[in-house]
């Protein structure tokens, strides 16, 4: 299902309109196409900007939890030997 956000009109052809569009006006087919292409890459942009820092987020928490613990061994001061 697809789901507006804000109140929106969507026009729709049959098929058999759309091809006649193309072959009866190439140059609107095409204008129309270009329209599209360009709304679509508006709202990708959008989309990749709000997913970019959840990505990045995850990214580094996998970094995190691929990083083994260090033994305790490691951790103790010289000359604090027990």
């Amino acid at each position: 299902m697809v789901q507006a956000e804000a109140d929106s009109v969507l026009y729709g052809l049959s098929v058999e309109a759309y091809q006649r569009l193309k072959a009866e006006n190439p140059s609107l087919h095409q204008a129309l196409l270009t329209c599209g292409d360009g709304r679509t890459a508006k709202r990708r942009k959008k989309s990749d900007r709000c997913v970019a820092p959840l990505e990045a987020r995850e990214r580094i928490t996998q970094q995190r939890q691929s990083i083994p613990p260090i033994p305790p061994r490691c951790l103790m001061l010289p000359g604090h030997d027990p």
